[in-house]
């Protein structure tokens, strides 16, 4: 998995926060006609909040980027990596001890066990 990326067509690139839900949806196996929708903030409060270093492949993992509010939200696949989507490359594989992302982490999170629409 080192390296590899998922290219996705210039003109899909706006699709790709639905593209990362939906691979979050498939890692936690939850039925597929169960999709996460809204922002990364919202995703967040379905949540419980998970400490780095106790995360789990299909846990989430959210960043603060844009003016310090939950912005942006991953899927972490283990040994420190996380799917995500890119506005320049679409979706991609990144590791959470890049300084960009070590700067912009907030918090790791799983799932609720509720009803997700």
């Amino acid at each position: 998995m080192n390296g590899w990326v998922l290219h996705i067509d210039i003109a899909e690139i706006q699709r790709t926060e639905s593209i990362v839900r939906d691979l979050s949806v498939k890692c936690i196996s939850l039925p597929i006609k169960k999709i996460l929708t809204g922002s990364a903030k919202d995703i967040y409060e379905k949540t419980d909040p998970v400490k780095k270093e106790d995360l789990k492949e299909g846990d989430l993992v959210f960043f603060k980027i844009k003016k310090g509010r939950i912005s942006h939200v991953g899927i972490y696949l283990g040994s420190k990596k996380f799917a995500h989507a890119s506005t320049q490359r679409g979706v991609i594989i990144s590791d959470l001890d890049e300084p960009y992302y070590k700067k912009y982490y907030y918090k790791g999170g799983r799932l609720k066990d509720i009803n997700i629409n």
